[in-house]
């Protein structure tokens, strides 16, 4: 019998902050980003960073989204998205 540990239950190894641009036009009226596309557009930026700083990383959980300006057309420049760098077995 094998033995399962979710992403949720892993220890975090601590947490990362990233920053970048974000497309989400079915978004537009909202005051930040869906987390579905700032999970594809930030996510291998969160990864790379927690690998770097964290490197026992094996999954990260996006935590909050923060948009410093507002959208245009649904582009979403300089969006801070905050992840945390877990060690999922």
């Amino acid at each position: 019998m094998s033995s399962f540990i979710s992403p949720a239950s892993a220890a975090v190894l601590g947490n990362v902050t990233v920053y970048g641009s974000v497309l989400d036009d079915t978004n537009s009226s909202a005051t930040a980003p869906s987390n579905k596309a700032v999970y594809k557009y930030l996510w291998n930026a969160g990864w790379s960073s927690c690998t770097a700083t964290y490197p026992a990383t094996r999954s990260l959980a996006l935590t909050g989204v923060v948009a410093r300006q507002g959208q245009s057309n649904g582009y979403w420049p300089n969006v801070v998205a905050y992840w945390d760098c877990k060690n999922t077995p």
